[in-house]
């Protein structure tokens, strides 16, 4: 019998970017504290890219969050491009831990993903999930923009 349900361990960790048509230039998540979540998962999907559309994705990490915060790649994040004619409607998954974060030297404590479209607009979306919360149960870290929460248990 399990003793936790998945969203007391999974949460959306920051807003993510919703899916909608994305215009060809940068889109950032909201600021993921590391503080909080020893790993991350961005989950990438492309949706329908536009007229010889590409993807790119990519993590970006910065000591401080806001407006304070300058936000740079994070080295071996990136995905590699998504292009419209092979990949329509298909997923990534970049999975970053707070470890491996720290050990770069970087003193990243906050990092975002990077969603950039190329050449033309792309219907894509990113949903960010945190695990491993250092406080559990993990219902108290998540992102404020999660109305509902539904569970069959028992």
């Amino acid at each position: 019998m399990y003793t936790q349900l998945f969203n007391e361990t999974v949460v959306v960790a920051a807003d993510g970017i919703h899916s909608a048509s994305q215009s060809a230039s940068e889109k950032l998540t909201a600021a993921i504290d590391l503080s909080k979540f020893r790993q991350v998962m961005f989950i990438i999907d492309t949706g329908t890219l536009g007229a010889s559309g590409t993807l790119d994705f990519q993590v970006k990490g910065a000591t401080a969050a806001g407006v304070g915060g300058t936000y740079t790649a994070i080295p071996n994040s990136a995905i590699t491009q998504f292009v419209k004619a092979t990949d329509d409607n298909k997923y990534a998954l970049v999975t970053v831990t707070a470890e491996k974060i720290s050990a770069l030297g970087l003193n990243y404590q906050y990092i975002k993903g990077s969603l950039l479209p190329g050449t033309a607009a792309a219907n894509s979306a990113v949903v960010v999930l945190g695990e491993l919360t250092r406080v559990e149960p993990a219902a108290g870290s998540g992102d404020p923009k999660v109305a509902q929460v539904v569970s069959l248990w028992r």
